[in-house]
């Protein structure tokens, strides 16, 4: 009787191994699309990139550029600058 009662209680806690259900694999590949919500984001993405970039050209033209920064007249001079002599 024990083994009766033994196999019984290992036939009823053992897990079945998971089989593939033929009727349960998901949609088709080939039929699934983004759909709007993909347009939409793609959208909103490229939206955001060409406002950015219209902003970063905006500041961009506000920089001033010089390739020597000695050749620049100081902005608080009024006439030319000579350096500073020191009495001897």
């Amino acid at each position: 009787m024990a083994a009766v009662t033994t196999s019984a209680w290992v036939w009823l806690t053992a897990t079945p191994s998971p089989s593939p259900s033929p009727a349960v694999r998901g949609p088709d590949p080939d039929l699934v699309t983004p759909g709007v919500a993909g347009f939409l984001v793609v959208f909103c993405l490229a939206l955001a990139t060409i406002f950015l970039l219209r902003s970063m050209t905006g500041h961009l033209r506000k920089v001033r550029y010089s390739p020597d920064p000695a050749a620049e007249p100081p902005e608080n001079a009024e006439g030319p600058t000579e350096p500073p002599t020191t009495p001897r």
